[in-house]
């Protein structure tokens, strides 16, 4: 078989040469397809090399004149290194022109069937970080990769492992594979892949028990997609389970994900938001930083739960105020039942200075003025059974609904007889002057 295969090369990444050159490549790092450009008609085919087989994005493609067909049988001499398929697709998307062919090396892809009748795919090859749809049935395929030994590279066995590992007898029957489709796996002989799964291709590391052998539980590290997840199987399937870091969403989660409750602790960085997930459903604890917003309790179900912004703290039930509420902003706070039943409540009021008790949402009981040194203890929103102090005019006054008593101006008579005759009736007020009773509260009879 050729380790080795010379070709006559004319371009190097679409730049021409001033003359043309002799160069030999590795046929395990190289793969070939048609080619031809016009103006240069001694171009038949195309190299793709990879100078860095672990940088699939750094790769240059040489324009020779030997014809595919020619390249396949020297590559072939003595054994399988290149296999031929004809490529329909690459990754998904039609080739325009449809049908060029190509040359993979056999010991550096994957293969499996794929059938899509529209496009005529009958089977996919893997190499490096690409899939290709080919023509050829992966039976066809797979038969010449293994045509004359096969394999390749001082005839290694593909599925045959590099260097065994015996560790004692706790893992007595594991190795380690280092195959040559860039694959690193820890294995048991009873169940599979166990412990360690590294997929250069893919850029996809596994540790744990990922057939499993006891229940699927395993770290995932899937570089591509910038996640790390612990992956878990549970009443509900196998996913994602436990923890989930996903960088390239700045999203986190830790908790159960799937199974009978998906309780978990969810952090959107990009947002600046958290919050917890209960049942499948966000409840107990949302914190969003950008517009200031914090809450803490059943907010989804029962609607029981501490509200706050950055301007007002609240309790909340059935979807309103209830027990507590302050406002910083507007410098007013709420103790007790403030929305519901007979809302009672005290009001304080640090911006204007006033202080009340709320009954059916009206001031009543108790209130206290003291930007204008005024207090009324009753009922004076009610039947106007009230106690009216007035500090600033140093008076204070007894309220019904029938009137008041001011004892800031009481009328002041030496006995009944001059209060009666002054016009006041039985029951009234009056201040004494007489003799011995000067200053005392006399009421008419």
């Amino acid at each position: 078989m050729a380790n080795q295969l010379e070709v006559i090369v004319y371009q190097i990444d679409g730049n021409p040469l001033t003359e043309p050159i002799l160069i030999s490549f590795l046929t395990s790092d190289i793969f070939i397809k048609e080619s031809t450009i016009s103006g240069t008609p001694e171009i038949q085919s195309a190299l793709v090399y990879y100078s860095n087989a672990s940088n699939l994005l750094q790769n240059q493609t040489f324009y020779v004149s030997e014809t595919i067909d020619n390249l396949l049988a020297s590559a072939n001499t003595n054994g399988t290194t290149q296999i031929q398929a004809t490529v329909l697709q690459i990754d998904g998307t039609p080739q325009i022109p449809s049908g060029v062919k190509y040359c993979f090396p056999a010991n550096a892809i994957s293969i499996w069937q794929t059938i899509d009748g529209l496009m005529q795919v009958n089977s996919t090859i893997q190499f490096k970080n690409k899939k290709y749809g080919v023509s050829e049935s992966e039976v066809t395929l797979i038969a010449a990769a293994n045509a004359g030994g096969g394999g390749g590279g001082g005839g290694t066995n593909p599925t045959e492992y590099v260097a065994p590992i015996n560790i004692g007898n706790t893992f007595a029957d594991s190795n380690i594979y280092n195959l040559l489709n860039e694959q690193i796996k820890t294995f048991t002989n009873s169940i599979g892949n166990y412990g360690l799964f590294i997929d250069f291709v893919n850029f996809t590391t596994k540790i744990g028990d990922i057939e499993g052998f006891n229940k699927v539980s395993y770290l995932n590290i899937d570089n591509t997609a910038q996640v790390i997840s612990t992956i878990y199987t549970a009443n509900s399937g196998t996913g994602e389970n436990g923890l989930k870091l996903d960088f390239a969403n700045n999203e986190y989660k830790i908790g159960e994900f799937i199974g009978d409750h998906k309780t978990y602790l969810n952090i959107q960085g990009i947002n600046n938001f958290i919050f917890t997930v209960a049942d499948d459903v966000e409840n107990g604890l949302r914190l969003d930083f950008t517009n200031g917003n914090f809450v803490l309790g059943d907010y989804a179900t029962e609607n029981y739960y501490l509200a706050m912004n950055t301007s007002a703290l609240a309790f909340i039930k059935d979807a309103d105020y209830e027990g507590i509420l302050i406002n910083t902003a507007q410098r007013f706070y709420k103790f007790g039942n403030i929305t519901s039943a007979n809302q009672t409540f005290l009001f304080i009021d640090d911006g204007n200075a006033f202080v009340n008790f709320n009954y059916l949402n009206n001031p009543t009981g108790l209130q206290f003025d003291y930007a204008s040194r005024k207090y009324n203890f009753g009922g004076f929103n009610d039947n106007l059974t009230y106690i009216e102090i007035d500090d600033g005019g140093q008076y204070m006054n007894f309220r019904n609904a029938a009137g008041k008593y001011n004892f800031g101006d009481m009328p002041s008579y030496a006995d009944n007889a001059a209060a009666l005759a002054a016009g006041l009736v039985v029951g009234d007020l009056y201040r004494g002057s007489g003799l011995g009773f000067d200053d005392f509260l006399h009421i008419v009879h």
